[in-house]
């Protein structure tokens, strides 16, 4: 009689333990989605006629959202702007970056990549 009854309970147990970890592997996958979408930025370096061009206007807050570098903010601290110079027109604070440049090449450095982030998910850099 107490041998049906614990196959009963173990079957359902194993039912249960099935149930718990479809639901941990679908939390799971929630939480990277979200890791992703946290340390989710995009950037865009170009000329003043590469701005236009693309319909990128910081003034008006308007952004051609296909014209930008998707990025993961905790993998990126360097970028090449591949110019004699640069301008960062969009809102970092200017603690958290440097622009160097050697040889006539500008780097921008990120510095503090948190506090760089913080005001905007946006880079856009004017290049001469």
């Amino acid at each position: 009689l107490k041998i049906p009854q614990l196959d009963s309970t173990v079957v359902k147990l194993n039912t249960n333990i099935s149930t718990l970890s479809t639901e941990k592997q679908m939390v799971e996958n929630v939480v990277v989605e979200q890791d992703g979408a946290l340390h989710t930025a995009y950037y865009f370096i170009g000329t003043s006629k590469d701005l236009k061009t693309k319909g990128i206007d910081i003034k008006k807050q308007g952004v051609n959202k296909g014209a930008f570098t998707k990025i993961d903010t905790r993998q990126l601290t360097t970028i090449d702007l591949k110019s004699k110079g640069a301008i960062v027109l969009t809102n970092h604070p200017m603690s958290s970056y440097k622009i160097n440049i050697v040889n006539k090449n500008a780097t921008l450095q990120i510095t503090n990549p948190t506090e760089f982030w913080s005001m905007s998910k946006y880079l856009v850099v004017k290049i001469k």
